[in-house]
């Protein structure tokens, strides 16, 4: 009989990774049919708590006795621009931060949280750094404000890779750390996953990449 592999994902991960792998995935396993939900986070979170949702994955965490996350794949933040925004030499520095113009994500997103913590981190205000000239709703959006030279923004390899091979973005370097996420897979520990999953999982650690890191 069919078995169907129901999953959901936050954007990154449900809209950039896990499309790279499932075609692979369903030629090994014809008689699986895929259905995968983006979802924000929060209420990925929620639905697998619930028991409604069997399996998710999202860089989202909290910290509750139901859930139960298993680290699938390491994304890294990547600060780009269009080719006019290149900064010869020096690399960006928080403070340059002040006169770039910064596009930003909306303040419930993951991508924003993380930049946002490593400014904190760091001892910078976020409100008075990361003064974004355009908040737009998703990684795409942000893609194509800066694909169309608007300024400089954050977005993970797994989003840009193929823009910087063709020279549309380029990678302005950090005097920071780079900005890394981790993106989980998802089960109620009471509930467990169904065998599809399992089976899902056994495949991506094949063909993975060591730690799951794409793109360094």
């Amino acid at each position: 009989g069919r078995q169907k592999l129901n999953m959901a994902a936050s954007t990154i991960p449900g809209e950039f990774i896990l499309p790279a792998y499932l075609p692979g995935f369903l030629e090994e396993y014809p008689s699986v049919r895929a259905d995968l939900k983006i979802q924000e986070s929060d209420r990925l979170l929620d639905r697998v708590d619930e028991g409604e949702l069997r399996w998710g994955v999202t860089g989202g965490r909290r910290e509750e006795s139901t859930l139960e996350y298993t680290p699938l794949f390491v994304d890294r933040m990547m600060l780009v621009a269009a080719q006019e925004h290149a900064r010869p030499g020096q690399p960006v520095t928080y403070g340059d931060f002040r006169d770039l113009r910064y596009v930003g994500r909306g303040p419930r997103s993951g991508t924003r949280r993380a930049v946002v913590e490593r400014f904190e981190s760091a001892g910078f205000s976020p409100d008075e750094f990361l003064n974004p000239v355009a908040r737009v709703g998703t990684v795409q959006a942000v893609r194509e404000v800066l694909l169309n030279g608007l300024g400089v923004g954050f977005l993970p390899a797994s989003v840009v890779s193929e823009d910087l091979e063709t020279g549309r973005l380029i990678e302005l370097p950090t005097e920071f750390p780079s900005i890394k996420r981790t993106f989980y897979g998802v089960e109620n520990r009471f509930i467990g996953t169904p065998p599809v999953v399992d089976r899902f999982l056994d495949y991506l650690g094949e063909v993975l990449p060591e730690e799951g890191t794409i793109h360094e």
